[in-house]
């Protein structure tokens, strides 16, 4: 019994001593980790006298401490922080220990810094009892300046639904740097809050549901011209209501732009065909069977569309029963119009196809009885495959506008020359289609350069006077 008293009252002067020998820094904590520095909450000095880190407002993890590199932050290391409201982490660390920001209740702004080196998120071994690696932040912005990897302490990679962003529910900005090349698989999917998304101009790869069920997301999405790649479901369910999309993009793969809220798309001017797969900006669930990129569907928006290039695709008939668009305009690029290209877009009623175009496919126009103006640039008047190429289309009140020189060839082509109205283009007609840099007379006809008299011309869409 008196050896029990001993030694209960040996361990309470011991830990009175141990807690006398506690100090609390509000300055980052260090240990070495390699040829670096790692972060860490908490160092136990040789005498025994232990440093906790009492971490709080907005920190910046430096890149350099006293010439050495820091490199990483431990586990832990900021767990529990409720005072830290902002974190800047610099480009020098490539490693982010297990639930190192969790429980911090005040954090609202994070930013990963630059850099050219990938930044590995480390969480617990088991990917399906794994706690969110923002758990519990209160985060509403942030600056992702890097690629990131995410995975688990047996090496395995991340699963997509535990991507360190994923389903958080109070971030609401989320802005790329120029370093970034990928947005993760799942990455930035599920975020009931997240209303704005910038991108890069480094971005090469957006990765299958990338932003899928972000459904308050509405910025518009001017991708830049870096962008190869848009993933299966990446945009699904958002509220983006615009995309431009560059001529770099080889592929969008199926349901990648499936979005309700879209009104208008751009698909840049270029030579390379763009591979498009199914269910894309048309508002439609995806099922078995798959559908036309630009077709119908449940609650979809879209108004109008402009596609600059050639376009490969299962299914080549991309307006085909869209409910919706108004206003299609066929680039320099394309070349023809597949059978049932528009066929029952009841609410179209303004096509504008290029110079380019050589030929009509069946149906193409079938049932588009609010067609109202067709401005057809190609001076030879393209061949329609039959008589149903513009089946419902009233062609005693649709107006025609085509080259001036082109007028009495297509007052004598099949199928063109049951229009009542085919009249040389006019300012509007030119204004309707232009892209930026093009120049046209006042006759319609495009420059293929400068203009070499003075006069009025039409540039950009707009009149100017060259002196």
């Amino acid at each position: 019994m008196r050896k029990t008293l001993l030694f209960l009252l040996t361990a309470f002067v011991a830990s009175v001593a141990n807690a006398a020998s506690v100090n609390y820094s509000t300055e980052l904590l260090y240990n070495t980790s390699g040829d670096g520095l790692m972060v860490v909450r908490q160092i136990v000095h040789s005498d025994g006298s232990v440093t906790i880190g009492d971490y709080r407002g907005d920190m910046v993890i430096p890149e350099l401490v006293n010439g050495v590199k820091v490199v990483a932050i431990d586990a832990g290391a900021f767990k529990d922080c409720t005072d830290l409201t902002g974190i800047s982490i610099p480009g020098s660390v490539v490693y982010s220990g297990p639930g190192a920001f969790y429980g911090c209740t005040s954090l609202k702004k994070l930013r990963l810094e630059d850099s050219d080196q990938e930044l590995i998120f480390m969480d617990e071994e088991d990917p399906y009892v794994t706690v969110r690696y923002w758990e519990l932040a209160a985060l509403e912005e942030v600056y992702v300046g890097r690629n990131y990897r995410y995975q688990h302490k047996n090496g395995e990679p991340g699963i997509p639904f535990g991507e360190p962003f994923s389903h958080h529910t109070s971030i609401k900005s989320v802005v790329f740097g120029d370093k970034v090349t990928r947005i993760n698989e799942g990455a930035f999917g599920w975020m009931p809050n997240l209303t704005s998304v910038a991108l890069g101009a480094g971005l090469e790869r957006i990765e299958k549901d990338a932003f899928q069920g972000s459904n308050q997301l509405a910025s518009r999405m001017h991708f830049p011209a870096s962008l190869k790649y848009i993933g299966e479901f990446a945009f699904y369910g958002t509220a983006v209501p615009e995309v431009v999309i560059p001529n770099s993009v080889d592929e969008i793969c199926d349901y990648a732009l499936n979005i309700s809220a879209l009104k208008n798309v751009v698909i840049e001017d270029g030579e390379r065909p763009i591979r498009l797969g199914a269910g894309n900006m048309d508002g439609v669930a995806p099922g078995p069977f798959g559908t036309a990129m630009f077709s119908s569907g449940g609650g979809q928006q879209l108004e109008e569309a402009y596609i600059g290039r050639p376009v490969e695709s299962e299914w080549p008939d991309l307006f085909h029963g869209n409910a919706t668009i108004k206003k299609v305009t066929l680039g320099k690029h394309a070349t023809g119009l597949s059978n049932s290209y528009f066929e029952f877009c009841t609410s179209l009623e303004t096509v504008v196809l290029s110079e380019s175009i050589d030929h009509v496919g069946d149906l193409a126009f079938f049932g588009c009885a609010k067609l109202s103006t067709i401005d057809c640039h190609a001076t030879t008047p393209p061949v329609c495959a039959n008589a149903d190429v513009f089946a419902d289309v009233d062609k005693a009140t649709c107006k025609l506008y085509v080259p001036a020189e082109a007028i009495d060839a297509y007052k004598t082509a099949d199928v063109w020359k049951d229009f009542f109205s085919i009249e040389a283009m006019s300012v509007n007609s030119i204004s309707r289609a232009f892209q930026q840099g093009q120049i046209y007379d006042l006759q319609g006809r495009r420059l293929n350069g400068q203009p070499t008299r003075k006069g009025l011309y039409i540039v950009d869409g707009k009149k100017k006077i060259v002196r």
